[in-house]
């Protein structure tokens, strides 16, 4: 698997996208687990009827806690 996702009916508004690499047992639910990959994320601003691809840099580890 190469990691593509595709997202349907994204509300429009501010994003910021990450790729973590390895996170199958990453706890997303937790307030601020990911306050610390925040800093390798993109900036992203959805439209109304946007379309278009936004290729990440690579993945970032999960780092111990």
């Amino acid at each position: 698997m190469d990691g593509s996702l595709a997202f349907r009916s994204v509300l429009p508004g501010s994003y910021t996208i990450i790729a973590v690499e390895d996170a199958w047992e990453f706890p997303w639910m937790e307030p601020g687990a990911l306050n610390r990959y925040l800093q390798h994320g993109q900036n992203l601003t959805i439209g109304e009827l946007m379309n278009g691809t936004v290729l990440l840099p690579d993945p970032v580890e999960v780092q111990p806690r």
